[in-house]
C-alpha cells in the first residue's frame, strides 16, 4: 500500500494505492485548494493519475470548496467507480452553498444537490448517514461489511450497513459500516459522517432574527440576493459553518505482523525514524469538530477494535484550534505521524500552535504538507 499526501496547501488531497493486487485498487479522499488556481488544480490532478486511470472509492468529507474544487478535473482524468459522501438534509446543503459563496466564490452546486448526474452514470454514489441515526456508532461488526465490487449489496441489514435504492447509482449505509473490496480483503474503510449542529444553530438562529428561513438560501440566486445579510450573520459565527463532514479510518483489520510503515518526504527521507511501525492505519478527519461534546468518545467507542491500529493521523480542518479536541493524544498513543495539511500563506492561522502542542508526545512526528512541492509526504507498506 502507497499513501500519498499531496502538496495542495490549504485544502485535502489524499490518495491510497493498493499495488500488489491482481487489478490495482485506488483510494482517493477529498481533492481540492484555496490556494491553487484552477489550472494549478488540473495539473497536479493530472501529474497523479493518467489519464484514464481507475478510481475505484472517491471519498468526499464535505462539499466545501476547498476540499472539492478539483473534482472535476479528477472525474475528466479517472474513471471513479464509487463516490463516498455524507448524506446531507436540506438544511445542510443550504449552509454548504453560503460557506461557499461568501468564503471561496464558489458557485457550483450540482454536486451537492445531485450527485448522480454531476459524476454520471459509471459511478455509484453512496451516502453515509450521520451517527447516531438507526443506533449506529455503538462498535464496527465486521461480520457486516457493504462490498463495493458487488453491484448491490442488499444481503446487508438497515442497521448493520443496509443499503436503500434499486440500482447501481445510489446506495445509503449507515455510520461505522465497514466497506470492503475482495482484491484487499484484510483491508477496512470505516466512514462516519458527524452531524455537528453548534455553530449551524448558532447561524440559523442569527438568520431567523434577520427574517429568513433556509428556503431563502437554497439556491446561488437567493444567496446573491440576500448577500449583504448572509454575510453579517456568517461573520457572526466564529469558525467553521459546515453541518456534516465524513471521518474516515483506513486501515488492516488486525496489526500486520508481516508489514511495516516506511515514510518519506519529497526532500529528505523520515522513515528510518519509526521503520519497525507496524500500524499501518490512517484516520482522515476532514473539517470535523471535533471540539463538539461527546464526540471524540463516540468516534473512539466505535473504533475501539481498531485505534491501536492507527499510525497517522490528519488533524481536523488544517489544524484549526476550534476544531481540536485535547482528547485526541490519549486516544490515539499510537499514532506517530500527525499530519496538517494546510496552506502557507492562509489567513486564518492554520495550524494552531496550540494544537500542535497538544499532538506532539514522545517519539511522534509532526508532517506538515503545504503548497510546496517539496512537502509531499508518501508512506509505503513494507515487507518485514
Amino acid at each position: 500500500m502507497r499513501r500519498i499526501f499531496h502538496p495542495v496547501g490549504q485544502g485535502a488531497f489524499f490518495s491510497e494505492h493498493f499495488e500488489e493486487t491482481k487489478t490495482p485498487f485506488a483510494v482517493v479522499y477529498d481533492c481540492g485548494s484555496s490556494t491553487l488556481t484552477a489550472k494549478q488544480r488540473k495539473t497536479k490532478v493530472n501529474s497523479s493519475f493518467k489519464k484514464g486511470d481507475v478510481i475505484d472509492m472517491l471519498f468526499i468529507s464535505h462539499f466545501h470548496a476547498d476540499h472539492i474544487n478539483g473534482i472535476e478535473f479528477l472525474k475528466q482524468q479517472c474513471d471513479i467507480k464509487n463516490v463516498i459522501i455524507p448524506y446531507l438534509d436540506d438544511e445542510a446543503k443550504a449552509l454548504i452553498k453560503v460557506a461557499n459563496y461568501l468564503e471561496y466564490k464558489f458557485t457550483e452546486t450540482e454536486i451537492i444537490d445531485n450527485p448522480e448526474n454531476y459524476f454520471g452514470d459509471d459511478s455509484r454514489i453512496i451516502r453515509v448517514r450521520p451517527v447516531g441515526e438507526n443506533g449506529v456508532g455503538e462498535g464496527v461488526n465486521i461480520e457486516q461489511p457493504f462490498h463495493v465490487d458487488d453491484e448491490d449489496s442488499a444481503s446487508q441489514s438497515s442497521s448493520g450497513g443496509g443499503t436503500t435504492g434499486g440500482d447501481k447509482t445510489a446506495k445509503t449505509i449507515d455510520s461505522g459500516t465497514p466497506i470492503k473490496s475482495y482484491r484487499i480483503p484484510l483491508w477496512l474503510f470505516i466512514p462516519y459522517n458527524y452531524n455537528m449542529k453548534a455553530r449551524s444553530a448558532l447561524f440559523l438562529a442569527k438568520l431567523d432574527e434577520k427574517g429568513l428561513s433556509v428556503a431563502d438560501i437554497d439556491t446561488i440566486e437567493k444567496i446573491e440576493k440576500y448577500k449583504g445579510t448572509l454575510k453579517q450573520v456568517y461573520e457572526f459565527v466564529t469558525g467553521d459553518l459546515n453541518k456534516n463532514s465524513l471521518l474516515l479510518y483506513s486501515g488492516p483489520i488486525s496489526l500486520n505482523q508481516e508489514a511495516m510503515m516506511g515514510t518519506w518526504t519529497y526532500d529528505y527521507p523520515l522513515f528510518f525514524q519509526r521503520l519497525a511501525d507496524r500500524r499501518l492505519a490512517c484516520l482522515y478527519t476532514g473539517d470535523a469538530d471535533l471540539n463538539e461534546d461527546a464526540l471524540v468518545d463516540t468516534l473512539f467507542h466505535s473504533l475501539a477494535k481498531f485505534k491501536d491500529l492507527i499510525g497517522s493521523f490528519v488533524a481536523a480542518h488544517h489544524g484549526a484550534i476550534k476544531n481540536h479536541s485535547p482528547k485526541i493524544a490519549a486516544h490515539l498513543p499510537n499514532a506517530t505521524w500527525q499530519v496538517f495539511s494546510y496552506g502557507t500563506k492562509n489567513t486564518y492561522g492554520h495550524p494552531s500552535d496550540q494544537v500542535i502542542a497538544d499532538l506532539i508526545t514522545p517519539g511522534n512526528f509532526i508532517v506538515r504538507v503545504t503548497e510546496e512541492t517539496e512537502s509531499l509526504a508518501v508512506f509505503k507498506s513494507l515487507k518485514k
